[in-house]
């Protein structure tokens, strides 16, 4: 397994394009944010990510 301070690991959070109330629009409240890049780093195996992208 490669170094992992070898590699820049970037990842985003999305911001919902619609006004209607279903799994696809979700906002950026903080609790999403956190939410969200906890299962990134989950996925991604590691427990930081150099770049997050909102």
């Amino acid at each position: 397994r490669q170094e992992r301070e070898n590699y820049v690991i970037a990842t985003k959070v999305r911001f919902s394009m619609g006004v209607e109330q279903n799994v696809n629009n979700v906002g950026l409240s903080r609790r999403h944010i956190t939410a969200s890049i906890d299962k990134s780093l989950d996925r991604l195996h590691t427990n930081y990510v150099d770049l997050y992208q909102v």
